[in-house]
């Protein structure tokens, strides 16, 4: 297959990106940054940036489209501008490459575009794929971030392709996302309980993640699949195991005033409220994950390939 993928040096991309080449797939990937691109990967894969996509990106001929580009959720506080941007960055590469697909002579057979399980709204009930979602207008920043992004992609429509809206988790490796901000805390002794600690805390490890990417591309499944492990925990059990993994105490707690005056609505939204998430779909569909438990995410699966 040729795949193109959007946000190829990111975390997750890099992952999707290393892993693709070992199952000898053709590599097109796309970033602001080409010079990282060539960095990372050298001439093993086909690398764009997004003003050659936008004149139409010669030769590229994708059968399968992962879209993952977006500014970074968690780098640094929520201003307005940095709102903005996380906003900005998700819409207009979403809406180009919908733009540039549509125009292919032919049609990928594939559209899987990141997402997030904060498009659910707040229960204390499990939420699944059928679970209702409705415009969220003033009802929190991330719920309507992942609102917005999965509209983007109404334009394919009627056009054949299957459209996947990738609703991640938090997505836990060593080697970026949130965990690597929180080893060096957690090595200190500073790793505890947040506000209650009470709050559900969705996670799935960055091996299933790639792996399930490659079993949606293969199944057929179609429209919201959850990515998020099928194992519930809490912030406090996060906490614990992680401390327990890395051997060390579990004490530090931090208030939600404290949190709240610290993060402002970062703190509201990502740190003191979660959402009960099952993977239905993958789970139906036959997807058998690497690593189920947290126990087994933090232990073996952060520091391993797909």
């Amino acid at each position: 297959m040729h795949i193109l993928i959007s946000g190829g040096s990111g975390f997750i991309g890099q992952a999707l990106v290393n892993y693709f080449l070992t199952q000898g797939q053709q590599l097109s990937v796309i970033s602001r940054n080409k010079e990282k691109l060539q960095l990372l990967f050298g001439a093993q894969v086909n690398s764009l940036d997004w003003s050659e996509l936008a004149l139409g990106a010669n030769h590229c001929q994708p059968d399968v489209v992962i879209n993952l580009a977006g500014e970074n959720i968690a780098g640094g506080l929520w201003t307005q501008a940095k709102k903005q941007k996380l906003h900005t960055s998700r819409m207009m590469a979403t809406l180009q490459l919908v733009d540039f697909v549509k125009k292919l002579p032919s049609k990928p057979q594939c559209f899987i575009s990141a997402s997030g399980v904060t498009i659910y709204p707040p229960s204390t009930e499990i939420c699944t794929e059928d679970t209702e979602v409705t415009n969220p207008a003033g009802q929190g920043f991330l719920r309507q971030l992942a609102w917005d992004w999965e509209q983007a992609l109404l334009p394919l429509q009627g056009t054949g392709i299957r459209v996947v809206n990738l609703r991640l988790a938090p997505v836990l490796g060593a080697s970026g996302g949130m965990l690597k901000q929180l080893l060096w805390p957690y090595k200190l002794g500073l790793g505890g309980r947040l506000g209650t600690g009470q709050q559900p805390f969705p996670w799935v490890a960055l091996p299933d993640v790639v792996r399930a990417v490659d079993f949606i591309i293969q199944s057929g499944l179609s429209g919201a699949v959850n990515m998020v492990a099928p194992e519930l925990v809490d912030q406090i059990t996060f906490a614990k195991t992680l401390a327990s993994v890395l051997h060390r105490p579990c004490i530090f707690a931090m208030p939600e005033w404290l949190l709240r005056k610290l993060f402002g609505q970062m703190a509201e939204e990502l740190l003191l409220n979660g959402v009960k998430v099952m993977p239905v779909r993958l789970l139906q569909a036959g997807f058998e994950f690497k690593y189920p438990t947290l126990a087994q995410a933090l232990g073996r699966g952060t520091f391993s390939p797909p």
